[in-house]
């Protein structure tokens, strides 16, 4: 299969652009120390990805499960967590079942 990143880090779009700046520059400009580049192999640095064109072949595969990456996605499920939070707090604060009597 094709190779395709194990995490990535990225930058807040809203972020004043010098900040922005400076951050890229700082992840860039490291060099790994022994462990990372162990764990990394044979990668020493952190390189610069495209979402569109690094992630394609992780999408490719979400959208084939079933899970895909998208707004929709993203949304229905913060629907369903939502839906779910409030069914707990009721289910904690429901009134407990009367005992029958024997």
């Amino acid at each position: 299969s094709e190779v395709f990143p194990t995490t990535s880090y990225s930058i807040a779009y809203d972020l004043k652009p010098e900040l922005a700046t400076k951050i890229k520059a700082c992840f860039l400009g490291f060099k790994f120390h022994d462990a990372f580049k162990k764990e990394y192999a044979p990668a020493d640095r952190f390189v610069a990805i495209s979402y569109k064109d690094t992630w394609k072949s992780i999408r490719e595969v979400a959208e084939k499960s079933g899970t895909p990456y998208n707004k929709a996605a993203y949304e229905a499920q913060v629907k369903r967590d939502a839906e779910g939070a409030v069914k707990k707090a009721a289910e904690k604060t429901a009134a407990p079942a009367t005992p029958k009597t024997p």
